[in-house]
């Protein structure tokens, strides 16, 4: 699924390569390939209402735009744009979702998890490659260049990979929410303090004292290490210790 355009003057201007709504569930496998897509919001994948799991495909090189110099919704989620319906859920497992860009926001993943209190909005992800995406636009750095996290449950572990690159809006992970810490599901076995995961969050938004990082299992100092914490507007940064 290559090329395509969601026009900002038709009907839908999100999802440029796959709009997925109505209850669906849907699996992305190995030898699907979405790439050089465009949209408003999700170049490559919108989802809504809906569920999808990515077991193999690789999702690249796609595009959330700004449409206009006043657009203050647009550019969110370079390759997948996830918005919090009906207990809506991404996990991922395995495959690449690589090279994206955001404009605004999410470069390669956007997940807006704040929805009505009595539904649960899910993103998930247990493996697969998360590389070389940002947001940015005109040398302007956004958040989240790999995933920006917006409430919801978000978990990470096992096999997942997201290297680190210099530099906010780059293939980092920014936390918008303290109400919302990450879960760490499992070990990462692909990172550690030499390879951590960057992140980012909001000095105000996040006090010392604050929960970073939860885990589903006892984590040892090691484990938490393989997360590197920095604030926006600010020069410090955090290493993540366990609390036995």
């Amino acid at each position: 699924i290559k090329y395509n355009y969601a026009d900002t003057n038709g009907n839908h201007d999100q999802g440029g390569g796959i709009s997925i709504y109505s209850g669906a569930e849907v699996t992305l496998g190995s030898g699907c390939i979405i790439e050089s897509n465009t949209a408003r919001m999700g170049g490559g994948v919108d989802i809504a209402i809906a569920k999808l799991f990515l077991d193999g495909a690789e999702i690249k090189s796609n595009k959330a735009l700004n449409y206009s110099s006043n657009d203050t919704g647009g550019g969110l989620g370079g390759g997948i744009y996830f918005d919090a319906e009906s207990n809506a859920a991404v996990f991922i497992t395995r495959g690449i979702i690589s090279g994206n860009i955001a404009e605004q926001h999410g470069g390669g993943i956007y997940f807006n998890g704040n929805g009505e209190d009595d539904e649960t909005f899910t993103l998930s992800i247990t493996g697969g490659t998360i590389e070389n995406n940002k947001a940015e636009e005109n040398g302007v750095a956004g958040e989240g260049g790999a995933v920006y996290v917006e409430g919801g449950d978000f978990s990470l572990g096992g096999d997942a990979y997201i290297p680190a690159i210099d530099g906010a809006g780059k293939n980092d992970i920014y936390l918008a929410s303290a109400a919302d810490p990450l879960l760490l599901a499992s070990a990462l076995s692909k990172h550690s303090q030499a390879k951590p995961v960057n992140c980012r969050v909001l000095e105000n938004v996040f006090s010392r004292g604050k929960t970073l990082v939860s885990s589903a299992f006892e984590m040892s100092d090691e484990q938490a290490a393989a997360f590197k914490f920095s604030f926006v507007n600010e020069d410090n940064e955090a290493i993540v210790t366990s609390d036995k």
